[in-house]
């Protein structure tokens, strides 16, 4: 490090281990020096075109998938998304896509006759791919028509694509190299109905030549706005057949008679373990966007320092992203560990598991959703921060905002996403009415209580406006003020359909409900695992992050305090914007060192502005004159005389 990173107010080093898991450390640091010196993962020169990007992209998830197999007892899953996540996001995104999203829908709506499967992807004879969206139906399962129709005589599955719309679009993996795919599609039996949306798993390419198969049509997407490095592609089937054993079987079957025969009877049961496939991809998410956000910040406080040694204002403009940066790296692995509990619960046929895993499903989609938002205006805020240094290719932070927005729709877009823990919260509301606890497993609403509606603001200073268990508190009364307001609203909009009553109430009021509980929850986990820090600096700061993160997003709900009755008086939004400012003045001094924690190696980081040692202007000149190209005549140049004399 450079003079900038000198006279640090705390080792940013005792932040990486505290904020890394026990182990990570050390095999970061081994990994690091590994992929430093692979040329595959490390490529040197001019940034590539889209086909390249790809290839790159291609070779690094089977340089991934060698990392899994070599560290498979040594690391965790964050660990490894994190680093793909700063070396090739690409790479990261389209291993995952196989080695946790196909395999996860394998374990979770599959049956035994499926592991093999499984077994193949793990030796890398197969890449798998998850195929739900399609072009003219993105997040609208129930309006998907890819069909899946039964022939009793060859006891198997007809899979067609009706239309393009019904075409399976934006599958990662698909476009070149996907050898299998769970695909969903309507199941039909002739002369007996149609049982919905199914999951099966599909052979969509030959093994060896990685050719389509017969009655399989696919085309690569080709260039997009950002990740050009995923291999995303379109799927059209024409009559092609796979055998019954081919439909993932958890849930329902095809019998011997050739009828639909369910095979888990409780509606509710069935509705978890079907979104439980989802629960790992979309903390994937929170996990990417939290790191897409920790570069972007890494970028911009290191080039605004570098730009003034004393610390640039603009900074202060930064740190509640920064902010929301740490507590997401807190906060994804602590939530990612539930998935391990996936297995087990599944497993169980009791209420307690079925709490659990809607409860689970709740957060996850609040985590994806939130999460996506927030890097997103966190990273066009660092854009906007580094002014026209942002907008040179080689600062990295446009790349960044292009490949980042792309996580509000994929897997969900995120309004209509949000709406599913805004259903489940609603459904709680009739219990917490009649004064009946509610308990479910992780705890995330346990505090729901009428009485909370009665309770106001009784803070008397600013230290204690911004403790932790006061913000916890102002969040409870909000949270349990908005679901009755929801609540209130969805009975008044009774005579409308069901459709128009959940599109009306949920724009403002259901919208906010989901992000306050997402909110409070996060507070909630992060703030004990905060306390486990034995070096009482860290633990400082980290309660400072966090108390900022809480009354920073809180900001958006004032009116409703006011609405509600829960504040008179000035008091409370004095509170709100003196702290926050307080809050930032106290721990800009810090910045630097944040985000050096929190930072990749150099080595791996392509902005020229972002470099730990500074000198951004000198590494600016050195990235713009040895460019192929730059001082090389054009061709047209010519045509600027004829241009001229028309004039």
């Amino acid at each position: 490090m450079s003079e900038t990173t000198e006279n640090r107010p705390f080792n940013w080093k005792s932040m990486t281990k505290f904020l890394l898991q026990s182990g990570d450390v050390e095999l970061e640091r081994e990994l690091y020096k590994g992929l430093q010196k692979d040329p595959i993962l490390y490529p040197v020169g001019n940034r590539p075109t889209h086909d390249e990007a790809t290839q790159i992209s291609v070779r690094n998830s089977f340089k991934l998938c060698e990392l899994r197999k070599l560290f498979s007892d040594r690391i965790t899953f964050t660990a490894l998304f994190k680093l793909t996540s700063h070396v090739s996001v690409g790479a990261g995104i389209q291993d995952g896509i196989s080695s946790a999203l196909f395999v996860g829908a394998l374990n979770s709506v599959g049956t035994d006759r499926h592991l093999k499967y499984v077994e193949l992807e793990k030796r890398g004879e197969i890449i798998g791919a998850y195929c739900l969206t399609e072009i003219g139906h993105g997040s609208d399962t129930r309006s998907m028509r890819t069909e899946a129709v039964y022939d009793k005589e060859s006891r198997g599955f007809v899979l067609n694509t009706p239309n393009f719309e019904a075409a399976k679009c934006w599958s990662g993996n698909v476009g070149r190299i996907a050898t299998h795919a769970v695909v969903y599609a309507q199941l039909i039996i002739p002369d007996d109905g149609n049982y919905g949306l199914q999951p099966f798993v599909v052979q969509i390419r030959d093994t060896r030549t990685l050719l389509p198969r017969p009655g399989v049509t696919i085309a690569h997407l080709g260039e997009k706005v950002g990740l050009n490095g995923v291999d995303n592609g379109v799927i059209i089937f024409n009559n092609f057949r796979i055998p019954k054993e081919n439909l993932l079987n958890r849930l329902g079957d095809i019998n011997d008679e050739g009828n639909y025969v369910l095979e888990v009877a409780d509606t509710r049961k069935q509705y978890a373990i079907a979104l439980s496939v989802l629960f790992g991809a979309r903390i994937s998410v929170v996990i990417l966007t939290v790191a897409n956000l920790t570069h972007a910040l890494v970028i911009a406080v290191r080039c605004l320092f570098n730009q003034n040694r004393t610390g640039h204002p603009r900074i202060r403009t930064l740190m509640p992203h920064l902010a929301i940066a740490y507590v997401g790296t807190i906060f994804s692995p602590l939530v990612l560990q539930l998935r391990t509990q996936l297995a087990n619960v599944l497993e169980k046929d009791d209420d307690s598991s079925t709490k659990m895993l809607s409860e689970m499903h709740a957060i996850a989609t609040a985590a994806k959703s939130i999460s996506s938002w927030q890097s997103r205006d966190g990273v066009k805020e660092c854009v906007e921060a580094c002014s026209s240094l942002a907008y040179y290719r080689d600062s990295d932070l446009v790349r960044l905002k292009s490949d980042n927005e792309a996580n509000c729709t994929y897997d969900g877009e995120n309004h209509v996403l949000i709406q599913q823990t805004s259903n489940w919260l609603m459904k709680l509301w009739p219990e917490v009415a009649k004064g009946t606890i509610v308990e479910f497993p992780l705890g995330s609403v346990s505090f729901l209580n009428k009485e909370v509606l009665n309770t106001t603001f009784h803070v008397s200073n600013m230290q204690q406006f911004m403790d932790l268990n006061n913000i916890l508190g102002y969040y409870r009364w909000l949270i349990t003020y908005l679901l009755k307001k929801s609540h209130d609203k969805h009975v008044r909009l009774l005579e409308n359909d069901q459709f128009s009553r959940k599109n009306e109430n949920q724009v403002y009021y259901r919208k906010s409900l989901s992000v306050a509980y997402f909110e409070h929850f996060t507070i909630q986990i992060v703030s004990l695992k905060v306390k486990e820090a034995a070096d009482d600096e860290i633990r400082i700061v980290l309660t400072k992050l966090l108390s900022l993160y809480g009354i920073w997003n809180l900001q958006k709900f004032v009116p409703y305090f006011y609405e509600g009755g829960y504040v008179h008086g000035s008091l409370f939004a004095e509170y709100i914007e003196d702290s926050i400012l307080l809050l930032n003045h106290e721990l800009e001094k810090d910045a630097l060192s944040l985000v050096n924690a929190i930072a990749s190696p150099d080595v791996f980081g392509w902005s020229a502005v972002g470099y730990s040692g500074g000198q951004i202007y000198e590494r600016l000149e050195s990235a713009i004159l040895q460019q192929l190209g730059v001082f090389s005549t054009p061709a047209w140049i010519s045509e600027i005389k004829n241009l001229k004399s028309k004039l």
